[in-house]
C-alpha cells in the first residue's frame, strides 16, 4: 500500500468507519464545490479509513476509490410555491436521508460522520444520538456570502435580508453542536471562532489533487479560460463585468475567452441580449476540465463577492496556467505574488495583454506554492490530525 502522511497512526484504528454525507454531486467535476468534496472524498481512501459516503444522485461516471462505498441519494427538494416556506425548509430534515442514515448506521457501526457543505446541520443530533461524533465541513460562511446578493427591488430586498437571517440562525443554532467544524481559510476561522469554541475550529484548507497531465509537454493555445458554476450569483456577477467592463475590441481581436461549467451557456446565452462582443462561446460543463485549463494562456477569476477560497484558482496554479484575479477572487490563497491581481476594469484588460505580450509569467512560483500548500498531499496531514483526535473519542 502506497504511504501516506499521517497514515501510520490511523492504521492503529483500522474498523474505525466514517459515513460521509453531502448534497454535492462530486462527478464530474465542474467547479470548486466538487473539487472540494471529491478532495475531502479522496484523501478519506488515500488514509485508508473504511467510508461510506452518501453523494447527490445526480452524480455521473461515479469511480471506484479504495476504501470508499458510494451511495446515490437524491437531494433535490419539492420546493413549494411559497418562497418563505422554501427558506424554512433548511430546520426540517428529510425523512428519506433519515431512513436511510438509518438502515446504515444499523448495518454498521461509524464512529465518525462527516457532513459536507451547506445547511445541513439539523442531521448533528440524529448522528449524535446513535453515538456518532459529527465534524461538519463548511466551504465558506455561506450566510455571510448570500448577503452578498445584489438586490432587485424591495421584494428582493426583503427575501436576501429574511434568508440571510433564517441561514445565520441556522449557522448559530446547530454549528455549535458538531464535534469539529471545519473551515476553509483563516478569515473563516476568524468569523466561527466569535461563537464556537477556537479548539473546536480546524481549518483544512481547499486542495487540489495534482494532475496526471505531464504539463511539460502541453502547448498552450491562445484563449482565455474561466470556469465556475454561473447558477452561483458571484460567479454571473463577475462574469457580466468582465464581459462589459474588460473584454473589448482590442482583447478580442489578439486572444479568444472560454467559458466552462454548470450554467454557462444558458447565463452567456441572456449576455448576448445585453452586449455586442465577439470570440467569447460557452461550452457547459465537461467531464474533465484540466486539460482545458492546461492548454488555456491565462485563467481568470474575476469575482467581486463571495468567500472561503477560490479553488478555482487553485486549479490554475495546479495546472501551470497563468492566473489574473480581483484581490477577492484570490481571497483566502497565500500566494506570494504569483496570482496577478487586477481590481479595476483598465488593469485587468493590461495584464491579459501583458501576458500575452510575454511580459509578465508568474507560473512557476504559483505551481511551488500550490505543492507547498495547498495539494492533496499537503492538505492530507491536517485532515489526518483532525481524524485522529476523533477517532480516538
Amino acid at each position: 500500500m502506497i504511504r501516506f502522511a499521517g497514515l501510520k497512526q490511523l492504521r492503529m484504528y483500522p474498523r474505525r468507519k466514517i459515513l460521509f454525507i453531502t448534497q454535492i454531486a462530486p462527478f464530474p467535476i465542474t467547479g470548486g464545490e466538487q473539487l472540494r468534496s471529491y478532495g475531502l472524498i479522496k484523501m478519506l481512501s488515500n488514509l485508508g479509513i473504511e467510508t461510506t459516503a452518501i453523494i447527490d444522485s445526480r452524480s455521473r461516471n461515479v469511480p471506484e476509490l479504495t476504501n470508499i462505498k458510494f451511495v446515490l441519494f437524491d437531494f433535490r427538494k419539492q420546493p413549494s410555491h411559497i418562497h418563505l416556506v422554501n427558506v424554512i425548509s433548511i430546520f426540517r430534515k428529510n425523512k428519506t436521508l433519515v431512513s436511510l442514515i438509518n438502515e446504515l448506521t444499523e448495518k454498521d457501526k461509524y464512529d465518525t460522520a462527516i457532513i459536507d457543505y451547506l445547511f445541513y446541520g439539523q442531521y448533528i443530533n440524529l448522528l449524535k444520538k446513535k453515538g456518532i461524533s459529527v465534524i461538519y465541513g463548511t466551504h465558506n460562511a455561506q450566510a455571510g456570502l448570500y448577503l452578498q446578493r445584489k438586490a432587485q427591488g424591495i421584494k428582493s430586498f426583503f427575501y436576501i435580508w429574511f434568508e440571510f437571517f433564517v441561514q445565520t440562525f441556522h449557522e448559530r443554532f446547530y454549528f455549535p453542536r458538531a464535534d469539529a467544524l471545519v473551515v476553509v481559510s483563516q478569515k473563516d476561522y476568524t468569523f466561527y471562532k466569535s461563537y464556537i469554541k477556537p479548539e473546536k475550529i480546524f481549518l483544512v484548507p481547499n486542495m487540489i489533487e495534482k494532475t496526471p497531465i505531464n504539463l511539460e509537454t502541453i502547448e498552450k493555445e491562445n484563449y482565455v479560460v474561466m470556469t465556475a458554476n454561473f447558477h452561483a450569483f458571484q460567479n454571473a456577477v463577475g462574469l457580466e463585468w468582465f464581459i462589459k467592463e474588460v473584454w473589448d475590441e482590442e482583447l478580442s481581436q489578439v486572444t479568444f475567452l472560454k467559458l466552462f461549467g454548470f450554467g454557462s451557456i444558458k447565463f452567456f446565452e441572456s449576455l448576448k441580449q445585453k452586449y455586442h462582443f465577439r470570440n467569447i462561446e460557452a461550452l457547459g460543463e465537461v467531464d474533465n476540465i484540466k486539460p482545458y485549463i492546461a492548454k488555456a494562456r491565462i485563467s481568470i477569476v474575476p469575482l467581486l463577492d463571495g468567500g472561503g477560497t477560490r479553488l478555482k484558482c487553485l486549479e490554475a496554479m495546479s495546472l501551470k496556467t497563468q492566473l489574473i484575479s480581483t484581490s477577492k477572487g484570490a481571497e483566502g490563497i497565500e500566494h506570494n505574488n504569483s496570482i496577478i491581481i487586477a481590481d479595476t476594469a483598465t488593469v485587468f484588460k493590461q495584464r491579459i495583454l501583458d501576458v500575452i505580450g510575454g511580459s509578465v509569467n508568474t507560473v512557476s512560483e504559483a505551481y511551488r506554492i500550490f505543492e507547498e500548500k495547498y495539494s492533496l498531499e499537503a492538505t492530507q496531514k491536517t485532515l489526518s490530525g483532525l481524524l485522529q483526535k476523533q477517532l480516538k473519542q
